[in-house]
């Protein structure tokens, strides 16, 4: 049961019958294994992998998916891994996870400080 709306998760039937396998590539292993915990809640297959270079050099078999992909990786930037992905002929659908240090200033959440509003903070 999906506990932000109250209602059954149910998996499109192609890519649950195909195995398809969300890959999640972050370097923060608490963001890996929260985005892991909540995904194989949802029913999908999962693969975590720390780095961009541990993702390229992991063998292609065909595998049905998607990548959930942190753009401020330490070893190779989210884009970068994108143009990897695309000489390499991979074609994956991607979602791009920010990186805190990537917001401007400007809209950088606010602390969650108790007593404080939480949400994004928008200077004038």
């Amino acid at each position: 049961m999906n506990a932000f709306i109250g209602r059954p998760i149910t998996l499109p039937p192609s890519a649950a019958g195909a195995g398809a396998t969300v890959f999640v590539m972050d370097d923060d292993l608490s963001v890996r294994e929260a985005l892991e915990s909540l995904i194989r809640l949802a029913g999908w297959k999962v693969e975590t992998l720390s780095s961009a270079q541990a993702f390229l050099d992991r063998r292609d078999d065909g595998t049905p998916g998607c990548l959930v992909l942190d753009v401020g990786l330490p070893d190779l930037s989210g884009l970068g891994v994108q143009e990897r992905l695309a000489r390499l002929n991979r074609d994956l659908p991607i979602l791009s996870s920010p990186d805190r240090a990537t917001f401007p200033p400007r809209c950088r959440p606010r602390s969650t400080t108790p007593g404080n509003s939480t949400g994004p903070e928008v200077a004038n």
